[in-house]
């Protein structure tokens, strides 16, 4: 079986899921396919939703970071604007074991009181749909799965199926990430683990893979 790699492709996938003919196409959908037009309209949140699921690796970047020219009303001493393509935090810093901890995310910037450049790894808006990883295309096969199942079947629990094999998959890539980087023991002091307690904060990932 061909390695889905376009966005139709995708979409028969999930469409797959749901015990539903494949369409012919989604870009531009098939004017007459009900599925198709369906799929056309929820890949691109389908998409967005599970890049925002995951560290996926093969979607992520590093950047460097300058100072905003204006600066936090109080509690920070520093804002960074973050990249027009931004979807989810990997972390912040020279190092993923050795992280900044202490930062808000608000409005589009970073506040922190770590002076410029800042260092960023994020997961970032990809749309070229060849360059998805295999469990990635599972997972958000089953992310417009769920989003469509009742538009096209009328099953309402049909939904919370498909739901739970996107948590499933997820699980899954999460499994194989912790295989492809080697588990490092990261020691943190009282007072850094009660402020992660508090929320609005990095969690240290003590793997993180290829996905």
């Amino acid at each position: 079986m061909p390695v889905p790699s376009s966005k139709t492709a995708i979409a028969n996938l999930a469409l797959r899921h749901l015990k539903e003919d494949p369409v012919t196409s989604i870009d531009p959908p098939d004017k007459d396919s009900k599925a198709a037009q369906a799929a056309a309209a929820w890949y691109d949140q389908a998409r967005q939703d599970t890049l925002e699921a995951h560290p996926w690796k093969f979607a992520s970047k590093r950047r460097k970071l300058v100072e905003a020219q204006t600066t936090p009303l109080f509690e920070w001493a520093h804002q960074y604007e973050l990249p027009p393509d931004y979807i989810r935090l990997n972390y912040i810093g020279t190092s993923w074991s050795d992280p900044i901890e202490e930062y808000d995310l608000e409005d589009g910037y970073i506040l922190c009181n770590e002076p410029g450049p800042l260092c960023l790894s994020y997961v970032y808006n990809l749309t070229d749909a060849t360059k998805f990883s295999p469990k990635f295309r599972t997972s958000m096969s089953y992310r417009m799965a769920a989003f469509m199942a009742y538009e096209i079947t009328g099953n309402a629990q049909l939904v919370g199926a498909m739901e739970g094999q996107f948590m499933n998959s997820l699980t899954g890539a999460t499994a194989v990430s912790g295989q492809n980087r080697k588990t490092r023991r990261i020691e943190h002091s009282a007072l850094k683990a009660a402020r992660q307690q508090m929320g609005g904060q990095y969690r240290n990932w003590r793997s993180w893979g290829d996905n």
